[in-house]
């Protein structure tokens, strides 16, 4: 494997903490919904805690594209990738992102043990906003590393299950990305555990020219 498809292991993304973001999760919306004094102090003091028991890490790598076709991609080492939505969003592109982020298993153990439904919803949309922006983090890190050489990382990105993508791509994560080291598991009807983890993909230019100086780096 070159050094442009090698493996990156970000092991702590700092994700700032996201008070508004998880409140809209709720379904609030600053403006108008009025909790009472009680039930902020409970929002705000469950929310911190929720946030501070993810532990965000992530990984990333590209893999080369050998081939488009009508309904999926063809990858280096004989991998493929089906989606046609993805497929019009990557076309022209030389590689494939794939990343994923998880926040650990401490934030899903104390929503599954919080003494009444209110806490858990919190102790949920929390988890879940941290996830989602340490994935925004890792994105716009692996942007800024690929731009080094000249590469263009997708703004976008698809994750399996969404649109027509279908959701048995996770194998294909955990066996590129190996996320069974980060403590990831696949069910049967390839969910991903902990709960709190999300996989994603993106498409990415590299001119040639550029990759080879990459790789000699």
């Amino acid at each position: 494997m070159n050094m442009i498809e090698r493996l990156h292991t970000v092991s702590r993304i700092n994700v700032p903490y996201p008070e508004r973001r998880i409140f809209f999760r709720l379904g609030g919306n600053v403006s108008r919904t009025r909790l009472t004094d009680e039930e902020q102090l409970i929002f705000k003091r469950v929310a911190v805690k929720a946030a501070s028991l993810c532990e965000p890490q992530g990984r990333w790598r590209l893999v080369r594209i050998e081939k488009f076709s009508a309904t999926h991609i063809e990858l280096a080492g004989s991998e493929v990738l089906s989606g046609t939505a993805f497929l019009s969003l990557a076309e022209g592109a030389t590689h494939i992102w794939f990343g994923a982020v998880t926040s650990g298993s401490g934030v899903v153990s104390a929503r599954d043990n919080a003494p009444d439904v209110f806490q858990q919803a919190v102790y949920d949309a929390a988890a879940s906003e941290v996830t989602d922006s340490a994935m925004d983090i890792m994105h716009q890190l692996a942007a800024s590393e690929l731009a080094r050489c000249g590469g263009v990382l997708s703004a976008r990105r698809f994750s399996p299950g969404y649109g027509d993508m279908p959701l048995d791509t996770q194998k294909l994560f955990f066996k590129l990305l190996d996320l069974s080291q980060m403590g990831l598991y696949l069910t049967e009807k390839y969910y991903i555990t902990p709960e709190k983890s999300v996989t994603a993909v993106a498409a990415v230019s590299i001119p040639e020219t550029e990759e080879m100086i990459y790789d000699q780096k």
